[in-house]
């Protein structure tokens, strides 16, 4: 029965996250509204089975996420930011110079743009995929013993 019950686990394991990986993409492509986001937040979303839950991973991976902060993408800032500095003309006069540095990026949002959406669209279905898969994966390794 142990080896069964191995077997019945990596066969769970593998089943769902085939079924849930293009479920969770779906999710994150139909929250994503800009080419930043995509870039930023799409490309590296992956997906982990164990045996006691699910991960659901997305903006983590990847080169992208070292030129542009995922959290600023995800929830946004504050369009008031200013950043000001001195700096030197060619001629050697320095001046300040006032610039907004976030205007590229969407507004402040504590509820995320394209993640938090998405999982909370996903999450349910994804549950119930998980209990269908396992419950056919018991059913199946029973018929067959």
């Amino acid at each position: 029965m142990q080896g069964l019950q191995r077997d019945i686990a990596k066969q769970i394991r593998a089943q769902s996250k085939r079924v849930i990986a293009p479920i969770w993409t779906e999710a994150l492509q139909g929250h994503t509204n800009t080419r930043l986001e995509a870039a930023s937040i799409l490309r590296s979303a992956s997906v982990a089975v164990r045996d006691s839950n699910v991960t659901l991973q997305a903006g983590g991976k990847g080169t992208f996420r070292r030129r542009v902060p995922v959290k600023a993408v995800e929830f946004g800032a504050e369009y008031n930011t200013q950043k000001t500095y001195t700096t030197r003309s060619r001629k050697g006069k320095s001046y300040r110079v006032t610039r907004y540095t976030q205007h590229q990026l969407p507004i402040f949002k504590k509820t995320g743009h394209v993640v938090f959406p998405a999982a909370a669209y996903v999450i349910p279905r994804i549950a119930s995929l998980w209990v269908q898969t396992t419950l056919r994966s018991f059913y199946e390794a029973l018929g067959r013993k």
